[in-house]
């Protein structure tokens, strides 16, 4: 039977807005915990990256490539300002405009948006720094007490960013979304699932975390 990867997709995006309003929910009933609606603006990014990075039209790669990167960047940024958060610091918002700033200027100035290549690197790179620094401020954050929903947001977050840097080397050689080579519905298919597993996991551990911490108090 043929992939439906356009239902895969919508299916995607509909369980990724899930694990965003489930956020706010969260968030309605614990107002101090100011670092929610960073992670459902995690999912609500990534859910539009997602829809637009993988949009099967030719005549639409520029944009998809194009915006799609720039909502990725951004996505990855309220992973790191999540944590931030989280640990009671301030969003630099500087480091995300300069960021989609460097990346626009690289779209207009060097016509990049016709290949996937300047896109993965991007990616590669916002994932390492920001995923990873995300994993990094939440280790910071609390190192006595932590509950096992806090650790494994940690893992979680640094298996992803390991991820991006383990594709780097590969880059030019795995097919997209992995690297940057053309790729197939087969190999889209395993990034959509990939994705959806981490909102999962991630939306698992957050719920965890916060009633560990209600248990605790």
């Amino acid at each position: 039977m043929p992939l439906d990867f356009s239902a895969m997709l919508a299916l995607s995006c509909a369980v990724t807005a899930l694990q965003g309003a489930i956020m706010l929910v969260l968030w309605q009933s614990r107002r101090r915990a100011l670092w929610l609606p960073w992670r459902a603006a995690t999912f609500a990014l990534g859910g539009a990256f997602l829809f637009l990075f993988v949009i099967d039209d030719e005549s639409m790669r520029q944009i998809s490539i194009g915006l799609g990167s720039a909502t990725f960047i951004a996505a990855t940024f309220t992973v790191w300002s999540s944590s931030r958060v989280f640990a009671g610091k301030p969003v630099i918002w500087a480091a995300l405009i300069a960021a989609l700033g460097i990346w626009a200027g690289l779209g207009i100035l060097t016509d990049t948006l016709g290949s996937l290549l300047p896109a993965a690197l991007v990616q590669s790179l916002a994932g390492i720094a920001w995923i990873g620094g995300g994993a990094l401020e939440q280790f910071r954050a609390r190192r006595d007490g932590r509950t096992f929903g806090e650790w494994g947001v940690i893992v979680l977050y640094a298996t992803v960013a390991l991820f991006f840097a383990a594709r780097l080397p590969f880059i030019l050689l795995w097919p997209f979304p992995f690297g940057a080579q053309e790729g197939d519905a087969a190999w889209l298919a395993v990034f959509v699932v990939g994705l959806d597993v981490a909102a999962i996991l991630l939306t698992t551990l957050t719920v965890l975390g916060l009633r560990d911490e209600e248990v605790a108090a």
